[in-house]
């Protein structure tokens, strides 16, 4: 059927006991969809556990999600005091912010808070 994935097993013919690869094959679209066809087989990296993804990096605008709304002149002087996590140039005139480095300032304010309650 469209838009169902179907299982088709490699192997010894079914015995039972035999180890069976499964590839999972996605369904085609047509009509005003498009036609799409995606594989989705088993990849074998090798050295997988020294792979590391790259840090994420998120604008200006996508601080507002994180509930950060800060004009930009305060959040350059909050940086140029060590307050905030630095920006990352990625362009002309362009500059994005690591996820994880904003992510753990959210959290350091956080335990702050915590703290101050605590006390």
């Amino acid at each position: 059927m469209f838009g169902i994935a179907s299982e088709r097993k490699e192997g010894s013919g079914g015995v039972s006991g035999h180890s069976h690869r499964t590839h999972r094959v996605a369904g085609r679209f047509h009509g005003n969809m498009g036609f799409c066809t995606a594989f989705i087989l088993p990849l074998r990296i090798p050295n997988w556990r020294f792979c590391q993804m790259a840090p994420r990096l998120i604008p200006y605008e996508d601080l507002k999600a994180k509930c950060i709304r800060y004009s930009k002149p305060h959040l350059w002087r909050l940086e140029k005091a060590g307050k905030f996590p630095k920006r990352v140039p990625v362009g002309a005139s362009r500059y994005g912010y690591i996820e994880s480095e904003i992510d753990a300032w959210i959290n350091a304010r956080i335990a702050a808070r915590d703290e101050a309650r605590a006390a």
